[in-house]
Order: C-alpha cells, then structure tokens, then sequence
C-alpha cells in the first residue's frame, strides 16, 4: 500500500526463510507481489516450496501466472479448473459480478465466499493488469452452473 513492493519481497522472503511452514499465510501476499513485479524466477521457485497448497490465493494465482506465460494453454486451463473446483465463488468477484465488501472477514473459510472475497480484494489488479486474463476466466465459465457465478 506504500508502494514499497520491493522491500516487501524481500521482507516476506526473509520470513519465510525463518518460518518455512509459513502458518502466516506469507506465502500467498509474497507469491502476488512477485506476479506485479513479474519476477517470473522466484515465482516459480515460491511455487515449487508449496506444491501441495491448495488455498484459492495460492491456486488462482498461480492459474493467472501461468496464463501469463502460455496464454489459454493446457496447462493454464487445467490450473484454472482446479482452482474454481477448489472455490467457484472466486470469478464472482474478479469478474465484478459480485461487489467485494468493504470489510473483510474476521476468519476466512476454505472454498467459501469468505475465501473468494479476500482473494479478489487483494488480487483484482493482477487479473486486471494482465491483457486477457479476465476474458480467458469468463470463457472458462462456459457450460458451467450459474449458481457460483
């Protein structure tokens, strides 16, 4: 919010090497700052420290950073399907087909729209910034229940 990204990283960087386990959720404002600043080589390292992380911060992120580098790929497309499997009510917000509340929630839920909600408020300028990316999340809506989105 400073503007200091940055000394951010680095920060962020430093802590996680304190606290590889990361019960701070570090990991998911780190792996964000890296997408602005398109610090491509230490995004992909970040994403190999956590492979099994299946939070919607980590996984839309990380569908997004994909496209970035292959576009409507398969393998993009499969990072982004596992992703709205994990929580549909993400495109919701990023899409502004749901306003993001001005507060966010005290505790955030796994695959809820607590979830979706934080993610969107901290991650819509990346989806936006990325010519394409927020066409290539509504064509992956296609066919699918309108009940989420």
């Amino acid at each position: 919010m400073l503007g200091k990204r940055q000394e951010a990283i680095e920060h962020y960087t430093e802590m996680l090497r304190l606290n590889p386990n990361d019960n701070q959720g570090l990991r998911y404002l780190l792996a964000q700052h890296l997408l602005e600043e398109r610090r491509d080589e230490d995004f992909s390292k970040l994403l190999r420290q956590y492979p099994d992380d299946a939070a919607a911060s980590w996984l839309y992120t990380r569908a997004l950073w994909f496209y970035r580098q292959e576009g409507g790929s398969k393998k993009s497309n499969s990072f982004l399907k596992g992703a709205l499997k994990i929580n549909p009510f993400v495109p919701s917000y990023l899409l502004g087909k749901k306003k993001i509340p001005e507060q966010l929630p005290e505790y955030i839920g796994w695959g809820d729209e607590s979830e979706a909600f934080s993610y969107a408020s901290e991650a819509i300028h990346l989806w936006e910034k990325t010519e394409g990316a927020l066409e290539w999340l509504a064509k992956s809506l296609t066919g699918r229940s309108s009940q989420t989105i």
